[in-house]
């Protein structure tokens, strides 16, 4: 009797000691991220919309599109120019670098393409903004492609990026238009049910492979003013068309259930003026 109830006095600290452990777990930002980020030291893309960034260091611009969280840019090396995917985390700035994309066009099922992006590195830093520049403090790199030495890095707001699109292309199959407002960066509008939908588009690989996010808090329940992954496309531009391939990518979870549009292949016209 007495084995058994050291046992279950035991077994009560230890459950004890374990809800005090989780008690004192913080999930989400600090407070004192919070209050920094309250000042102005952790902006994200919302509070730049539509800027262009560059780096003083070495031969890179950053992209900051009209809503949160969508970066991309240009790394320029000895070696080539790689996309630059770029991502805001609380107080971390992190770069995802690609050298290519991978494209298989299938005829079955339903001719969806198979895209892989070729990672070449990749580069994290704590970030901080003041006085106009945003610097990050290098953590963690690939020091194959990655070979600057120093230990921070350095972004400068250069411009806004133009208003008048470069270029601007219809899909009649998906009521869907989209106007090109630099290389890799297109905004837009598709009619859902009768309703108008803000989108846009951005080169997430060095080759023509774009995730098409859509505005949410319309056809869902998420916050408004954001966006969620909406389908996963590759352009192959012929003339005055875009054929676009559908991602084998558009039935993962990781898509919005938005995407209801059947077939694989569609066909964008360029919209003259």
């Amino acid at each position: 009797m007495k084995c058994l109830f050291k046992i279950t006095a035991l077994i009560m600290v230890c459950i004890f000691i374990g809800f005090n452990l989780i008690s004192c777990i913080r999930f989400g930002p600090s407070d004192e991220f919070i209050k920094m980020k309250e000042q102005g030291f952790y902006p994200d893309t919302a509070d730049f919309p539509d800027t262009v960034w560059v780096c003083r260091e070495v031969d890179m611009t950053i992209y900051m599109t009209a809503y949160e969280g969508g970066m991309i840019g240009e790394l320029k090396t000895d070696s080539g120019i790689y996309r630059v995917d770029a991502h805001f985390f609380y107080s971390q700035m992190s770069f995802d670098f690609y050298s290519s994309t991978s494209v298989t066009i299938n005829d079955y099922p339903l001719g969806y393409a198979e895209l892989e992006r070729i990672e070449a590195g990749f580069l994290v830093t704590e970030y901080i903004y003041k006085d106009g520049v945003i610097s990050c403090e290098i953590t963690n790199s690939d020091t194959e492609l990655w070979t600057y030495s120093g230990d921070t890095i350095t972004f400068e707001q250069k411009c806004k990026i133009s208003d008048t699109p470069i270029s601007e292309w219809y899909c009649e199959e998906l009521d869907l238009y989209l106007a090109k407002y630099i290389d890799g960066y297109y905004k837009g509008e598709i009619i859902i049910d009768n309703i108008p939908h803000y989108i846009h588009a951005i080169e997430i690989g060095n080759g023509e492979y774009y995730t098409i996010s859509i505005e949410n808090g319309i056809t869902n329940n998420l916050r408004e003013n954001t966006l969620s992954p909406f389908v996963d496309m590759y352009f192959e531009y012929k003339g005055s068309e875009i054929v676009a391939y559908v991602s084998n990518e558009v039935n993962s979870n990781r898509l919005a259930y938005d995407w209801q549009a059947e077939g694989s292949v569609f066909v964008f016209k360029e919209v003259k003026k």
